[in-house]
């Protein structure tokens, strides 16, 4: 039929209609599309083999194919192979579902998150911060180890002072997977949420902050001052400053109109429900916002999974050559 140039369509050949004057054939009686051999189904899987070898990328193992062979379908045909490739284990760069905003509180401190930060060398303190959802005010201590008895200690202070919160928020580190954590939350009858392990995304909010932290504690270093002295001089400022997403001084809304700040300040020109009405619109526009960029600009989609689908799981990662997933697939059951 190549011979003849002559197409005849059929059930075997019909996927190579739209190639078909392309096709050539060799003197050792090779198929040929331009300069690269026609392979047979059963050759399929093997070369995708061989052009993955190593492990390069999806992009790479399609170049190399497609410079020596081709079959029909190939690039989806590679595509499933390369997702069923073990190294997905070790790819960071999956597909990112749209983000669902959750609701905020109503008023202050009846949730808040809870993170470390350290240790700082050379004294080894770490510090514990206490992040107020509503507000964004933070309050910080100073301790010398991360045990469930000195954090218990440190929140109990706190909501001898402040009250008990309704929800406290935490990584799954292990003072907040301590039985001793567990039945102080329940003593105290607070709900302890613990957020989705190996996703710091989910605590965005303290996330944030503690990335300001860590500013302050490096440049304290740089100027040679005291980080303790340096961290006094952050809260003032931060606590007084209008959050990004609130628009409104952190202090405004904990304490209702204080001043931390050096600054002078006028503290009657917004009173009770008006700032707080204020700083919830605001909030819930920057969620918005922030979903809308997040969602359309990183491009993320949708994940549809079927009961029996494999799926790989985040795992620690104790060094850098442990993989970001666990190589084992799961079976969603649920």
């Amino acid at each position: 039929m190549i011979e003849s140039s002559h197409y005849i369509e059929n059930e075997d050949t019909k996927i190579y209609e739209n190639v078909f004057v392309e096709l050539s054939l060799s003197f050792e009686g090779l198929i040929l599309r331009g300069t690269r051999i026609v392979l047979p189904y059963s050759l399929y899987k093997q070369a995708i083999d061989i052009a993955h070898e190593g492990h390069q990328g999806f992009t790479k193992t399609k170049q190399l194919l497609r410079s020596c062979v081709w079959f029909p379908k190939m690039d989806s045909i590679t595509l499933d192979y390369y997702r069923q490739c073990s190294c997905q284990a070790v790819i960071n760069t999956h597909n990112k579902t749209p983000i669902i905003t959750s609701e905020g509180p109503d008023s202050p401190w009846t949730k808040i998150s809870i993170d470390f930060f350290g240790p700082i060398f050379p004294s080894n303190d770490y510090l514990q911060v206490h992040h107020c959802d509503y507000s964004r005010f933070v309050l910080i201590d100073i301790i010398s180890a991360t045990t469930d008895k000195i954090v218990i200690d440190r929140l109990n202070r706190l909501c001898s002072i402040f009250g008990i919160p309704l929800e406290v928020r935490t990584d799954n580190g292990p003072p907040f997977n301590s039985a001793k954590f567990e039945e102080f939350a329940k003593y105290m009858g607070f709900r302890h949420r613990k957020i989705t392990p190996y996703w710091p995304q989910a605590n965005g909010q303290v996330e944030r902050f503690m990335k300001n932290l860590k500013k302050v504690i490096q440049t304290a270093k740089i100027d040679k001052i005291p980080w303790r002295d340096r961290l006094t001089e952050f809260l003032r400022s931060y606590r007084s400053t209008p959050h990004e997403s609130t628009k409104v001084a952190p202090i405004d809304l904990f304490f209702n109109n204080s001043n931390t700040s050096r600054l002078p300040k006028l503290l009657a020109h917004i009173k009770g429900p008006s700032l707080h009405d204020m700083a919830k619109a605001n909030n819930k526009y920057n969620k918005l916002k922030m979903k809308y960029y997040a969602d359309t600009k990183i491009k993320r989609f949708n994940q549809h999974f079927s009961i029996g689908d494999q799926v790989l799981v985040k795992q620690k990662q104790t060094n850098k050559t442990v993989s970001i997933f666990d190589p084992i697939p799961y079976s969603k059951d649920l």
